[in-house]
């Protein structure tokens, strides 16, 4: 689950355009490589590990995400 930037995010651009999606970006990569490694580790234990990089609302993103993958809990 990636977490939303916070709201004040917003000033970065005024000092430096392109801030807020530079600030993304980093964070989209970050949560990648979480996921990457999580899998890794998976495989390695023989888990077939399926993620998916979801941003929102936790709870409201985690039922949506189960239900597009059609999921069982």
């Amino acid at each position: 689950m990636q977490e939303n930037l916070p709201p004040y995010a917003g000033y970065i651009d005024a000092g430096m355009p392109g801030g807020t999606a530079l600030l993304r970006q980093q964070a989209v990569d970050y949560y990648r490589d979480l996921q990457t490694r999580a899998q890794q580790v998976a495989h390695r234990e023989g888990v077939i590990l399926t993620t998916e990089l979801v941003e929102g609302d936790e709870v409201q993103a985690i039922i949506e995400c189960v239900q597009r993958n059609q999921a069982i809990c």
